[in-house]
This record gives structure tokens, sequence and C-alpha cells, in this order.
């Protein structure tokens, strides 16, 4: 019975959960978090989901990934997802392949059988016609997806056009879309940012200016100093995506890279920072010993990441940061990162 009331109502008092007093609850429709999947397995997901459901409003399986998972599999975490009051699509690139090979329809059916509830319309990759573009948004409407839709090329060296970006979202919510997601590729090198990944900040205010309600777009801001800068352009209502985390000591695979990612995503958006922006002295305090299914610490040599461990290190939120924090954050010699973003 105990248990029962727990889960019901938070023991944590809500200005320990949220010191800001602005994240609103799910289902948002603002401050959004996408989750980027390149490949997590079936317990890694349910893990992610178990953990970190509340702060994770959108899956995305990458590039065009769905088609490599077994169907039952691929059924299984969209329905784990969906349970958790999660919007699952498959990459905007396998649409993309999709529109080249002439197999619209074919896609479609598949991803309602799946139990995707939306898809994202995206020319990454080919060029797309705008009245193509909004023939395929007003299907995937008709079909009852949700409708996201990108702008921006993968190419390297590609930047953003304020002008034509402002256009391309007003056509695209006339055609049915709900949001504008920005390109920035999973590797933050494309559109706002350049190669290395710093913000082209002269960019960012020409973008303040004109696009007006920013919470009309999604923005990919893989590398956590992106979303901060983001966050503090922006604030919290800001909409971050493709975050596959950059990992931490002992984060074991590549498939596990996007558990860290949801991890920073919701760390970025409720503060700043989590025990890997710490110095490591003060890291290796904190407990290594294995926490279940055989996952240990992060901080240990060995062992794959554990997503409710890294989850728990997230320990310094923005909204409630006191003065003395901050000079130690941006004064510690061993966190030249952080200390360059605040």
């Amino acid at each position: 019975m105990e248990a029962t009331a727990s889960s019901v109502r938070p023991l944590w008092h809500p200005q320990l959960r949220d010191p800001s007093g602005r994240r609103g609850a799910k289902p948002r429709r603002f401050g959004l978090t996408m989750v980027i999947d390149k490949g997590l397995g079936p317990h890694a997901f349910e893990d992610l989901l178990a953990t970190a459901g509340d702060h994770v409003d959108i899956v995305k399986f990458a590039f065009g990934t769905s088609p490599l998972y077994p169907d039952e599999l691929l059924r299984t975490k969209i329905a784990l997802a969906r349970r958790r009051g999660v919007t699952v699509m498959p990459g905007g690139t396998l649409l993309e392949a999709a529109v080249r090979q002439d197999m619209v329809p074919s896609f479609f059916r598949a991803a309602l059988e799946l139990g995707f509830d939306a898809v994202e319309v995206s020319d990454g990759t080919i060029e797309l016609p705008r009245p193509m573009r909004t023939e395929l948004i007003s299907m995937a409407r008709g079909l009852g997806f949700r409708v996201f839709t990108e702008f921006g090329k993968k190419k390297t060296g590609s930047r953003l056009d304020v002008e034509k970006l402002l256009r391309v979202a007003e056509q695209d919510r006339e055609a049915g879309a709900d949001i504008v997601i920005v390109e920035a590729r999973e590797s933050g090198t494309v559109g706002l940012f350049d190669e290395g990944g710093s913000l082209r900040e002269s960019d960012l205010e020409r973008i303040r200016e004109a696009v007006g309600d920013h919470r009309r777009f999604l923005w990919e801001a893989p590398r956590k100093e992106q979303q901060v800068a983001l966050l503090h352009a922006f604030g919290p209502q800001v909409n971050l995506g493709n975050d596959p985390g950059p990992g931490c000591a002992g984060a074991g695979s590549d498939a596990a890279r996007p558990a860290v990612g949801h991890v920073r995503a919701a760390a970025v958006r409720a503060g700043v920072c989590d025990l890997s922006d710490l110095p490591q002295a003060a890291a290796k305090t904190r407990n290594p010993a294995p926490l279940g299914r055989g996952v240990t610490h992060p901080y240990t040599k060995t062992g794959t990441l554990n997503v409710l461990c890294h989850f728990s290190s997230i320990s310094v939120f923005r909204g409630g940061l006191s003065p003395q924090y901050v000079r130690f954050f941006t004064q510690n010699p061993e966190n030249p990162p952080l200390r360059k973003r605040i």
C-alpha cells in the first residue's frame, strides 16, 4: 500500500525535483526532449524508459535503422515507449529512401503496422520539391501520424538560411506539421554549428531576432555545450533533440551512448551538469559498486553504462545554482568546458 502511494505522489518536494519551477509535466507541448536511438537492445531501452521516461518526450530510431531490427523487437520497443507517453518515429532518412525508391505507400503501411505514432519528413540527403513535401505531410496526417518535418542538409559545411527556414516552416505548418526540426546531424557539425561543433553565434542572434516563437522549432543539439547555449538563448521551454551523449568513463559500446544522451538532455534541461563535469577526485568518491543486471558504475574501468547510476549523478540544477556553485564550476581548472560556457 505504501509503495502504491509513493508511485502516485513523489516523495521528493517539487522544489527539489525542479528548483527552477518551470518544467511542466508530460504530456508537454514545449520544452520537448528528443532522444536518438542508434541501436539500444530491449533491456537497455526498457531501463532508459524506467529511469527517465518522464523526461523523454520523443524517441527517434536513427537514420534508416528501423528495418534492421527484427519486426517483433521493434514492435516491443515502440510499445514500451508509447506506454510511457513517448512519441516514437523512424528517422527521416528512411522516408527519404522510400521517396527515392518510389516506395512511400509501403513505408507508411509498415510504420502503421509496427505501431509508430509519428514520422519525420525531411530532405537531408535528397531534393524534395515543395509539392511533394506538402503531399507527404498531408498523407501522414491523414493516416493519423504526428508529423515532424526537418529543415537543413546533412552535407558537411551546410549552414542555416534563416529566411528560407522561416518560409519552409510556415509552409510545413500550414500543411499539418507539428514541429520543424532544425538539422544539426548526430554529430552537431552543420546548420547552427560549424565543422568543429562550435555555435555560430552570429547565426543564433539572427535566428533569435527572426523566429519569434522558438517553441515552433526543435533544435538538434547533440553536444552538451550546444544544449547549454540554446537553453541560455531561449530558456527552459526550448525543444532539444539528437543528443547521443559523448559518454563517460566506462560507458561501454556505442549502443550505450543514447542512454547517456537522454540523461544529458534531461540534466541540461533541468540544470547544467552531472558527475562527469566534476573534478575526478570528487567523482571517485561515488560508490563504484555494481548496480543491477550486472551493470556497473560508469566510473569503473570495466562495465557498461548504467542509466540509473548516471541519472542519479545529476546533482546541480541551473534553476537553483548558488553563486558559490557558479564560482566552483566556472573557476575550477579541471573543468574548462563548463567554465567557457557559463
